[in-house]
């Protein structure tokens, strides 16, 4: 889903003038902001900037980025399986420019949200990001003889091992939606995103989007209303799938 103002026929209504911090940054969660401050700064440009280099530079000579050390993948018998232990990971391994990023997500997460165990909450990011649903409804969809359903579990997994195993293709991996502005969207709606007029909405993505494009109020507020209904849908799906399996083992 395209979230950018792209140029039409009709000029688009006017913005209105930012007014400070008051027109929206008192309404978010200080974590959320921090956070999105330093991934804006640090991570997004370092991503684009190896991007770029990966590829063909003269005809024939190949572009070559300075060795780092990398992350081992799952596979690792030393590799942790919460969010926290990731974190940690990050902080040891990887470009050292992500420290303060990752030491400011820790004095900021829960104790509950540390501790969530990433084989659950990793396939869900890519699931949201690919499909725009949860696993949790894929898998009561597919319960309910849903084959399409079932398709997009088995390509939901598949990539998440591809991940996991350290078999991503070299140039990344493609969405339909923009990841970007969904990832910021899905951790914003735990950070005071929902508490934003439409309006406010597109002035942070300006002011914090990593696109660095203008923002279209009626768009962003369409993308927020349909990841909060898909993650309540998500809920919903998770309770009654307990609630089957509980009955079935009564």
């Amino acid at each position: 889903m395209a979230t950018t103002r792209k140029s039409g026929l009709k000029s688009p209504p006017p913005r209105l003038p930012h007014q400070g911090p008051s027109q929206f940054l008192d309404k978010l969660d200080p974590w959320f902001v921090g956070l999105a401050q330093l991934f804006k700064r640090d991570v997004t440009p370092r991503l684009d900037r190896k991007r770029r280099a990966v590829g063909v530079g003269r005809i024939g000579e190949e572009k070559s980025a300075p060795p780092t050390r990398t992350i081992p993948p799952a596979v690792h018998p030393e590799w942790p399986r919460t969010v926290g232990g990731i974190l940690d990971l990050l902080i040891t391994f990887g470009d050292t420019k992500l420290v303060d990023t990752v030491r400011f997500m820790q004095g900021r997460l829960q104790i509950e949200a540390l501790t969530e165990n990433v084989d659950e909450a990793l396939p869900n990011i890519i699931s949201l990001l690919k499909y725009h649903v949860t696993v949790p409804e894929l898998q009561w969809r597919e319960m309910q003889g849903d084959k399409n359903a079932g398709r997009q579990v088995v390509e939901t997994a598949d990539l998440y091992n591809r991940w996991m195993h350290d078999q991503l293709p070299v140039r990344g991996v493609r969405f339909k939606t923009n990841e970007r502005h969904n990832l910021l969207m899905i951790y914003g709606l735990a950070g005071g995103l929902g508490r934003l007029t439409p309006q406010e909405l597109a002035d942070f993505f300006d002011d914090f989007c990593p696109c660095g494009e203008t923002h279209t109020p009626e768009v962003l507020r369409r993308l927020r209303l349909k990841l909060l209904k898909v993650l309540d849908r998500g809920r919903e799906a998770s309770s009654l799938i307990e609630d089957l399996r509980a009955r079935r083992n009564a």
